[in-house]
């Protein structure tokens, strides 16, 4: 009986020995750091509207890019060609504007203005998406009103 309460008694001792005792190797736990400054729209480390430039594209919202670039031209090209089929006109493309969104691929947004005299020139709206896998889509296309 003895040898039994012995044999208990022991391995007991050490469990307790080793969860009660530090380690060497252990890590002092570092203090809480206090949180960065809160930069608001107000403060003048925030940065302006004005201090972005045509290479800041953000994420959900529409940038200015490069219109001479592959992926934009045969965008323009998609606009253009259903300007013509769904508001057929003799008139010429004369200014063309793009900005780009980034989403799952990028919407391309044109805005489009035709020749003819100031009064009566048409402009177009029109948005392409190209999806991740180099598909292109059109997706809107409207005639603002002047």
């Amino acid at each position: 009986m003895r040898l039994i309460s012995i044999s208990l008694i022991v391995p007991a001792f050490f469990l307790v020995a080793c969860v009660s005792s530090k380690t060497s190797n252990s890590v002092p736990k570092s203090p809480a750091l206090p949180p960065p400054p809160f930069n608001g729209p107000n403060s003048p480390e925030a940065p302006k509207p004005d201090d972005f430039t045509q290479n800041d594209i953000l994420v959900g919202g529409y940038a200015p890019a490069d219109i001479e670039d592959e992926a934009s031209i045969k965008a323009k090209e998609m606009v253009i060609d259903a300007i013509y089929k769904r508001f057929p006109t003799r008139a010429l493309v004369d200014k063309v504007d793009m900005e780009i969104q980034v989403v799952a691929g990028l919407n391309y947004r044109f805005q489009i203005e035709m020749t003819g005299n100031q009064a009566n020139r048409d402009v177009f709206t029109g948005v392409v998406y190209r999806d991740l896998d180099d598909n292109y889509k059109l997706t809107s296309l409207d005639r603002l009103k002047r």
